[in-house]
């Protein structure tokens, strides 16, 4: 479709006026040719106007008022400073009119858009926290045969109603189906369930009225207790991974999972992106249920034993190992020079040792291993490194609080590879 430009409506005003016709039926004309591309009457009149003053050239003539030109560069330095501004406040701030910042809008390619809703608002120590969870789980976890054998749990409220108002397709002139509303209190219940790379391993639903606490989560946790010794993960190192809802860390929880002798990992706050039931199992499990509903908790039983039942080969493995996609880190190689200038370049940096039973034993001065069993890896923070009475060490942060150590720090020998110490360093940042 041809779109005529300004300079060629100009020259065909010229041709009408030389033609003598008036500016009305100059108008009428214009529109039946151009159609909606015809200019406003208005314009037709000043040009018109130039005309019978001989001035025939097209150019346009500066006027009094705001200035037509606007800086597209300083546009696009404002808009990344403040991204929020609107159209009509960066007219007043460059002192041109409102059309001219949206042209210029326009040619800078840019939209308006919302940002999508989260759930919380991250602060530098939540961020920060994200970065030692995702590096410690790279740091004491190498490779990824470790999520192989990687429970995961977590609650989602299923609903017995699962329609949703979506758009429609309708023929010109007639009108899309109406949909309800839905009830503003919907009937739902709360499933709780915990898998693995193989499928569910436990599941089940709350009774109406119940929500989770910490007795229940107890009694839930000895329950999955049994089903993973009727598993293939019976006598396997077991990692274990839940979010840091209240009643999942509470007292007695902890108290509970100690006695399994699992390894429950850390898991930062606010981080949906990081469990695998978030950003996995659950999205792929509405899906399923979209458009369907069930008049009984009998239902909902029959219809998630057929979801779970009925998920592809290899549905479960690929969700659990996105896990070690969705944190990167680089290894640091194995030497002091090496680990000291990444301290002093990009801060603390994660790194895991072989620990033995005399670490709890530890006050202060310089560690190394004397005597003891070995109970297993763990991982630690290394923040700095010194020199005590002739002997170099590092300077860690361990998480087991401040009344242990050197409130809550303590040194380690360096330059020998203490307990496997300069042997698995990392850094890295979480995505976030």
């Amino acid at each position: 479709m041809f779109v005529p430009t300004a300079i060629h409506i100009r020259h065909v005003l010229i041709y009408l006026f030389l033609s003598h016709t008036t500016m009305k039926d100059s108008e009428t004309f214009l529109k039946n040719v151009y159609n909606t591309h015809a200019p406003h009457y208005n314009t037709i009149r000043n040009w018109f106007h130039r005309f019978e003053k001989d001035d025939f050239s097209l150019d346009e003539k500066d006027r009094s008022g705001r200035p037509r030109e606007l800086d597209l560069d300083k546009l696009k330095h404002a808009l990344q400073s403040d991204p929020f501004q609107s159209s009509r406040e960066l007219a007043v701030t460059f002192g041109v009119h409102h059309s001219t910042v949206l042209e210029g809008l326009k040619s800078l390619g840019m939209r308006k858009l919302f940002g999508r809703f989260i759930p919380h608002h991250l602060t530098q120590a939540n961020l920060d926290r994200r970065v030692d969870d995702s590096i410690t789980l790279l740091t004491l976890h190498a490779g990824d045969r470790w999520l192989d054998r990687l429970i995961t749990g977590d609650e989602k409220w299923v609903f017995y109603d699962n329609h949703h108002r979506k758009s429609q397709f309708v023929g010109e002139g007639e009108s899309p189906q109406d949909v309800p509303k839905p009830d503003l209190h919907p009937k739902k219940v709360m499933l709780s369930v915990w898998w693995g790379v193989d499928g569910p391993i436990y599941w089940e639903l709350l009774p109406e009225g119940k929500t989770i606490t910490g007795d229940l989560y107890t009694t839930q946790l000895r329950n999955l207790k049994k089903a993973v010794d009727r598993s293939a993960l019976k006598d396997k190192k077991v990692y274990y991974q839940h979010d840091n809802a209240r009643p999942h860390v509470s007292k007695q929880v902890k108290q509970e999972l100690m006695g399994y002798g699992w390894n429950v990992l850390p898991h930062p706050p606010y981080s949906p992106d990081l469990a695998p039931s978030d950003y996995w199992l659950f999205g792929d499990m509405t899906r399923a249920f979209e458009g369907r509903s069930f008049n009984s908790r009998g239902a909902v039983e029959a219809a998630l034993k057929q979801y779970f039942a009925s998920r592809p080969t290899g549905f479960y493995r690929n969700g659990i190992h996105k896990l070690r996609e969705r944190v990167s880190a680089y290894a640091v190689a194995r030497n002091v020079a090496a680990i000291q200038t990444e301290i002093m370049t990009n801060g603390p940096v994660e790194g895991a040792f072989t620990m033995y039973e005399d670490i709890y034993k530890y006050k202060s001065g310089v560690y190394r291993h004397t005597a003891g069993k070995l109970l297993g890896g763990h991982a630690i923070k290394i923040i700095g490194w010194g020199t005590q009475n002739g002997i170099p060490y590092w300077l860690i942060a361990n998480s087991w609080g401040t009344n242990w150590g050197e409130n809550g720090f303590f040194k380690m020998r360096r330059g020998v590879n203490e307990c496997g110490i300069e042997r698995a360093v990392v850094a890295g940042m979480p995505r976030v």
